[in-house]
């Protein structure tokens, strides 16, 4: 029996230097957004409207002086007042039935101690409002882990959070401040990314003024399907039930092949690179944002490395699931567990995908404009309304996937050249003050593109060659 006892309870410094130090502020912010959802999906749960979040808002003030995001999602609900405060999930904190992405229970807290050292909650639900301080005092005294719950500080007019934070670290100061950082302008371009499913489906989200638009996920599909089995362009579509993660993803083309003047760069629109890639969704939550590395497939398993011939192709992959722990997801909610057993079944699918069009754009390669009337047959689709337009006999179950679960999946036929084309392509490089001093003799001018030096260059000495027969 022991003599004595030493304490081994944490402290809060403790707690917060390490549930803030793995994620970033704009993830953190995020998290926080990602509440608001969850009070939408417990108040209108079992909505089946096409935007069942319409009506529903939040808005963001961020300043040197401030922060405060304000909803009016449905508050905290009196059920969940023990476990929302509180540092971690506990076992008793089963499932609400509700497709989050919350774990850990975490995000609120991490967000506010990433931002400052004061901030009060208030929030109105059906039932009551209050008010929670968190201050500096709570945070140096080691032996009180109790929040005092007050009368609210303000009168929401409807249900919903305002969360507000003062004494704002330094350096979140600075990031706060448009004139010392990026850091506001970068934050509205991660919220339409992450949250463009959730925007499109009538969720209001507003960053000091300024309504925030949801980015564009479309693939081209076909005008109209014949009736016999033919090739044309159009995604691929993949539908799956895994254990008790739903899965969804469809990877195409968003725009016609890229001519060689764009692959070599010279040609290239701003934000042709950047629409391009994969992305990953959990819950109607973008976690993995057009993605061009090896976590979505890129350069592994057979398929090419992401570079500008395949800026042509895009995509995404939808986990839903009640049960939050199922989904590939990492603490910081905006991160991808690669490791998943889910994810690494899936990607299998991905891979045989995404070699599929990196193949149709290398045997069209030098030749891309002969696509032309392909493409013209088809529209763009936003990406939420694709599957609808999939007729379901083109989903076939796909046998060797059957050890996972329930897998289908629909590979398109793509067209490809009738035949062996008589043209090769011609491809090497030099020094550019090499190019440019042939660019001199042949055309007069420094300028000339190297695709246009290289072919005259080739028709000379063809010509030359000729003479000499």
């Amino acid at each position: 029996m022991a003599k004595k006892s030493v304490s081994a309870s944490p402290t809060k410094k403790f707690f917060v230097e390490m549930i803030t130090r793995d994620i970033e502020l704009g993830d953190a912010i995020l998290d926080l957004l990602d509440n608001c959802i969850d009070g939408i999906l417990r108040s209108r749960r079992g909505s089946t409207k096409k935007k069942p979040y319409a009506g529903f808002f939040a808005s963001i003030t961020a300043n040197k002086d401030l922060f405060e995001i304000k909803d009016n999602c449905g508050g905290i609900p009196e059920s969940r007042v023990p476990y929302a405060f509180r540092i971690g999930r506990e076992a008793g904190d089963a499932s609400e039935d509700i497709e989050s992405i919350g774990v850990y229970g975490v995000g609120m807290k991490r967000a506010i101690f990433k931002m400052g050292r004061h901030c009060v909650i208030t929030t109105r639900n059906s039932e009551s409002s209050f008010s929670v301080p968190i201050d500096s005092n709570w945070m140096a005294d080691d032996s009180d882990w109790q929040l005092p719950v007050l009368d609210a500080e303000e009168d929401l007019k409807e249900a919903g959070t305002v969360i507000r934070v003062t004494k704002l670290l330094k350096s979140v100061q600075s990031e706060f401040d448009p004139e010392a950082s990026s850091f506001i302008d970068d934050l509205k371009k991660k919220i339409s990314g992450f949250f463009s499913f959730i925007l499109d489906k009538g969720f209001e989200v507003i960053v000091n003024g300024e309504h925030i638009q949801a980015a564009d996920f479309s693939l081209l599909f076909p005008d109209k399907f014949p009736k016999k089995e033919t090739a044309l362009i159009s995604p691929y579509v993949l539908e799956a039930q895994i254990g008790d993660v739903q899965v969804e993803a469809m990877i195409g083309f968003y725009r016609p092949l890229a001519k060689e003047n764009e692959v070599e760069g010279e040609n290239l629109r701003p934000r042709s690179r950047e629409e391009a890639g994969i992305s990953v969704a959990c819950n109607d939550r973008v976690v993995l944002f057009k993605d061009k590395s090896r976590l979505v497939g890129w350069g592994t398993r057979g398929v090419p490395s992401f570079h500008n011939q395949f800026i042509c192709i895009s995509g995404i992959v939808f986990f839903k699931s009640k049960d939050t722990s199922k989904l590939p997801l990492t603490t910081t909610k905006h991160g991808l567990d690669t490791g998943s057993d889910v994810y690494l079944t899936v990607l299998e699918l991905i891979a045989v995908a995404l070699k599929k069009y990196t193949v149709f754009t290398n045997k069209w390669k030098g030749n891309e404009g002969e696509t032309n009337d392909f493409f013209a047959a088809t529209s763009p689709v936003a990406i939420h309304n694709l599957r609808e337009n999939v007729p379901d006999d083109k989903l076939k179950v796909v046998p060797r996937m059957s050890a996972y679960g329930d897998v289908k999946e629909w590979k398109p036929d793509l067209p490809l050249p009738v035949s062996e084309s008589t043209n090769k392509r011609i491809a090497f490089s030099r020094p550019i003050s090499r190019i440019r001093t042939v660019s001199r003799y042949l055309y007069d001018t420094p300028d000339v593109s190297p695709a246009e030096i290289g072919a005259k260059c080739f028709d000379r000495v063809h010509a030359e060659a000729g003479r000499r027969k």
